[in-house]
């Protein structure tokens, strides 16, 4: 397991300069749920609170009250079990109501939370596991509750919640019962890239697919979805798909940003600046040591070894998007030629085989 640093009995910070996260990290945390009063546990990924991009995975069960809130946008994405995300308007009336699951619940698995909308997580499972990103720094005075919600602690949550149930129940029974959601709506930007085009982003098997169905109809077999509106977001959020043995020109980058992997399996390699090979995080599959998201800070050169035929991922950075923000590698040749591109890769398999 990697190294953690305990904040509260409720909260751990990664504290290691690549972060990375598996069934040991989560285990982990399922394991401190019953010992917190507050009925949750996290582990997060950015350096501290006044970290730009801030990154958690945090285990909630049913007895976990998350009252109504608002602020700025953030996401979740559902690793385990499932949840119903509620949105409300200013005066506490539902407005929508998202089914949410893990992969092999056919549900959507991820919410794109728009900013200073009301909203509130059910938990329909005996335990779930969410990755959550948002912006930084972490400041109190930016999360407003309801004030037409009940705090965390007073006797009357359990009867505020169940005429909330009664209410979705009679109100939202098309949603909560679907059994597939159509897809969502997208505007084509590029033969590679697509933005999502509603208010609440949400990411299922609907989109995956589509990602699947058009992936080979472009010239460089890649594709993306991005949940952020446009390229001057302040938080860049994708769902992208690169094929076996891309070659990705090491690089490095101003701002941290992270990878979640959704499907396939590779290899994160990390260099110091003379290429010397300082880190290898292996992604995918079920072998202890194989983890499901990497993190990578700023600075750092890196690539990417694709192992499966098809890499299905989702990255998260902060914005707006700057070019300048990525420099490459000199020690590495340019993606101009993908013959040297897969002989410069061929080469670092054998330098880690042999590590």
């Amino acid at each position: 397991m990697i190294r953690v640093k305990e904040i509260t009995k409720e909260t751990y910070f990664c504290d290691e300069a690549v972060g990375k996260i598996g069934k040991e990290e989560i285990d982990f945390l399922k394991a401190q749920v019953p010992h917190n009063p507050r009925a949750r546990a996290r582990m997060c990924f950015h350096n501290d609170t006044n970290a730009a991009l801030q990154e958690m995975f945090v285990v909630y069960v049913p007895e976990t009250y998350n009252r109504p809130n608002k602020h700025q946008a953030e996401s979740l994405h559902i690793l385990e079990g499932a949840a119903d995300f509620v949105f409300f308007d200013e005066n506490g009336k539902v407005t929508q109501v998202l089914p949410l699951g893990d992969r092999a619940s056919g549900k959507q698995f991820y919410c794109r939370i728009p900013e200073q909308v009301y909203h509130t997580l059910f938990i329909r499972s005996k335990e779930i596991v969410i990755h959550e990103a948002r912006l930084g720094p972490f400041q109190k005075a930016d999360t407003i509750f309801a004030p037409w919600a009940l705090e965390e602690g007073t006797p009357q949550v359990d009867t505020w919640l169940a005429d909330l149930e009664k209410t979705l129940a009679a109100k939202f029974t098309s949603d909560l019962t679907a059994s597939k959601r159509p897809l969502i709506r997208l505007k084509s930007t590029s033969p590679e890239v697509y933005m999502a085009d509603e208010l609440v982003v949400n990411i299922g098997p609907a989109e995956v697919d589509f990602l699947k169905m058009n992936v080979s109809k472009t010239a460089r077999k890649r594709i993306r979805i991005c949940a952020h509106e446009n390229s001057e977001s302040e938080m860049h959020e994708m769902y992208m798909i690169f094929p076996q043995r891309s070659y990705m020109r090491p690089s490095r980058h101003t701002i941290d940003e992270s990878l979640h992997l959704i499907e396939g399996s590779a290899t994160y390699v990390f260099f110091n600046n003379d290429g010397k090979i300082t880190e290898v995080v292996r992604l995918g599959g079920d072998r202890p040591d194989r983890k499901l998201y990497c993190r990578v800070p700023a600075g750092h050169y890196h690539t990417l070894i694709i192992h499966s035929e098809q890499l299905v991922f989702r990255q998260t950075t902060t914005g707006p998007f700057n070019k300048a923000d990525t420099s490459y590698a000199p020690w590495a040749p340019t993606e101009d030629d993908p013959k040297v591109g897969d002989e410069w890769l061929r080469q670092l398999e054998a330098k880690i085989r042999s590590m």
